[in-house]
């Protein structure tokens, strides 16, 4: 791992169309020379920074974006076919370069998170819509975990749907690039508000 100014990491990184965020439990699965290669390289550092990609923008520039971070829990080399690494994603920086497939790392600043806010009507709303599809039919593949407490956190709530919801990548960046969650709040409740519960996966949700 490598240090150039306090807080400023270069560090290797996964870039990923599972727009993983600060409270939750990734799992990383590959297999072959590259990848290896790759994970022993993550269980050197010990830690990894998260690029979100946008499947319809792969080529898509990093620089300045919200990158999260993440430390090894556990690496699985031998039980399966495939190596699995065990993340818990606990922060996030701000990208400092451009990467392309010759990068072997990636140099970011970690930045605080968002500023603690009080819960308020629209996040009791987002919350409890969250709560019924993580217990309905997300939890199992979301491996994220879960908290009563949680749950009044506006915060952790809006970083969920963050991760759920298929939105460009560009319109997550500009919610999590401000100082707190207040717009991310109001977005997703206007959002959500268009959605029937009944319907069986948010994926039927346009790409905005």
């Amino acid at each position: 791992m490598g240090f150039h100014a306090v807080n400023r990491y270069s560090l290797p990184f996964h870039q990923t169309t599972e727009h993983l965020l600060p409270g939750s439990i990734a799992r990383l699965s590959g297999k072959g020379l590259l990848f290896s290669s790759w994970a022993r390289s993550v269980q050197l550092s010990q830690r990894l920074w998260i690029v979100m990609r946008d499947c319809e923008s792969p080529q898509r520039q990093v620089a300045g974006d919200r990158v999260a971070l993440a430390k090894v829990i556990s690496i699985d080399w031998l039980s399966q076919d495939s190596i699995t690494l065990t993340l818990d994603v606990y922060g996030w920086g701000e990208a400092l370069h451009n990467v392309d497939g010759a990068s072997q790392t990636l140099l970011a600043e970690q930045q605080a998170l968002w500023s603690d806010q009080e819960p308020c009507n629209d996040c009791l709303f987002i919350s409890a819509f969250l709560r019924q599809w993580l217990e309905q039919e997300l939890c199992k593949r979301l491996g994220t975990k879960l908290d009563y407490r949680d749950w009044r956190n506006p915060n952790w709530v809006c970083l969920r749907w963050l991760e759920l919801l298929p939105l460009s990548v560009e319109t997550k960046q500009n919610l999590l690039k401000v100082g707190d969650c207040e717009i991310a709040v109001r977005y997703l409740t206007i959002l959500l508000e268009q959605i029937d519960p009944t319907e069986k996966s948010l994926r039927l949700l346009r790409r905005i």
